[in-house]
């Protein structure tokens, strides 16, 4: 299984965009995997097929205007593939919560913020991604409500509108309102759900925490969309017991994580790892290499 997040056009900056692929990168992807049986995600656990080759799936996570984009390469290819947005940002002028507070501290307009009873200068770029990995860090291990208001905090250092600012600034970020997921969902994509907050299932999160991420976005998607909503992506990969059995609970066949991996017949249903989609060619290729040498 392969993960994605988003396409453009080039990056204008690496950092804020390392999870992107530029445009050109991935359609030279999609020429590789010409030599792959690529099949919808929700297959990955089923037997038999792929005619002997290796059989590859595309993922994208959050759930980005730019799919668009590789839902038209796609359709040029024939491919299948899956797309996993947070029900909560739908349609919304903001964008994931770990995405915000990049735009933040890489280019908000502060020299310097407190975060934590710390003090972190944001003088420099070396400054501003040594801040933005420190905070980043400490936000993805609390809980929802800690969280919150950590990033509440954040938000009241920076002057009113600068999250829409910086949106504007690097568009990239924008997120698919529900008429556009529709469109998409009737075609060659299916569509699953990266829980409604982005909230990380960590062990800090309470158990109606984890049940709400889980459960209330598969029902929002299976109403607006009329789809199975068959499968669930991890945020951040962080699946502790509790989120894999809520999932299951919630009716999702299947969960993916972000642990590099590839599926055999031992996978569990709830604990699909995915290979990261490597943006230069020959890296691309290895990753590859490494699914055709375990047997997948």
């Amino acid at each position: 299984m392969l993960t994605y997040h988003g396409l453009v056009e080039r990056k204008s900056d690496p950092h804020l965009e390392r999870n992107f692929h530029t445009i050109d990168q991935f359609r030279a992807h999609l020429e590789i995997l010409r030599s792959y049986d690529v099949i919808p995600p929700e297959a990955v656990l089923d037997a038999g097929g792929g005619g002997g080759k290796v059989r590859v799936a595309i993922t994208f996570d959050d759930g980005y205007k730019n799919n668009e984009i590789a839902a038209g390469l796609l359709d040029q290819y024939g491919y299948p593939w899956g797309l996993y947005p947070s029900t909560g940002l739908i349609g919304s002028d903001r964008t994931i919560w770990t995405v915000e507070v990049a735009l933040l501290l890489l280019h908000g307009r502060l020299r310097t913020i407190e975060v934590a009873e710390n003090r972190f200068e944001l003088g420099s770029r070396p400054e501003r991604e040594a801040a933005f990995r420190s905070v980043r860090t400490w936000l993805k291990s609390l809980g929802a409500p800690e969280r919150r208001t950590a990033m509440d905090q954040i938000y009241l250092q920076f002057e009113p509108g600068e999250v829409q600012r910086l949106l504007d600034q690097f568009p990239s970020f924008g997120i698919l309102d529900w008429e556009e997921l529709e469109a998409l969902s009737t075609g060659r994509c299916a569509v699953g759900s990266h829980g409604v907050s982005h909230e990380l299932l960590h062990d800090q999160q309470t158990q109606s925490q984890i049940e709400s991420e889980t459960r209330r976005s598969r029902v929002e998607i299976q109403r607006r969309l009329g789809c199975a909503c068959a499968a669930y992506v991890y945020p951040n990969g962080d699946h502790s017991a509790r989120a894999r059995l809520a999932t299951a609970e919630a009716g999702y066949l299947l969960a993916f994580t972000t642990e590099d991996g590839v599926v055999d017949g031992s996978t569990d249903p709830y604990s699909i790892p995915r290979l990261t989609a490597r943006g230069v060619d020959k890296d691309f290729a290895r990753s590859l290499l490494l699914g055709r040498s375990m047997g997948f």
